[in-house]
């Protein structure tokens, strides 16, 4: 059971890295586009994502596996990075610059979702999941998803539809 416990800890760090990430570009976004939308629908996102985290890290504890701080230090440089490649010195528009952040976004709540799902596989097999309701996290998920496209849809029309 180490070689597994071992793989599950990287594979929940990896996570955490991202969820860092995820945070970062939440916060980037309800900055910058909380102007433009209703900053409680991004505000209210962005703290879904902290809560995630804080669920990811309690988790980590629960198997006796520690963060990797390098990890956690990768997550915010993609996190920065992904500042740059939606910056608007790149795009030439702001609303093309918030609506590739949304995307990138999307994309890491999708991938926190497989996270969720892959771990209602493997529930019955690590007693320290299972008073974790996975299934909320993975409809919370869901939610959070439906309301970035809400706002990613946004920023398309704001792109390319002319007004």
């Amino acid at each position: 059971m180490a070689d597994t416990t071992d793989a599950l800890s990287i594979y929940l760090n990896d996570h955490l890295g991202g969820a860092n990430a995820g945070i970062e570009l939440a916060r980037q976004l309800e900055q910058r586009a909380g102007e433009h939308l209703d900053p409680a629908v991004l505000t209210e996102l962005a703290e879904d994502i902290e809560a995630d985290r804080d669920v990811l890290r309690s988790l980590i504890g629960r198997i006796e596996a520690s963060t990797h701080p390098v990890k956690q230090l990768v997550g915010w440089i993609a996190g920065q990075a992904q500042r740059l490649a939606a910056n608007e010195l790149l795009t030439g528009r702001e609303d093309l610059s918030l609506l590739l952040q949304c995307e990138m976004l999307a994309l890491g709540i999708e991938g926190k979702r497989a996270l969720w799902e892959a771990l209602v596989e493997i529930r019955p097999d690590y007693p320290e999941l299972a008073d974790v309701d996975l299934d909320r996290l993975v409809d919370r998920a869901q939610q959070q998803r439906t309301r970035i496209e809400s706002v990613r849809r946004e920023f398309a029309r704001r792109s390319f539809v002319p007004s």
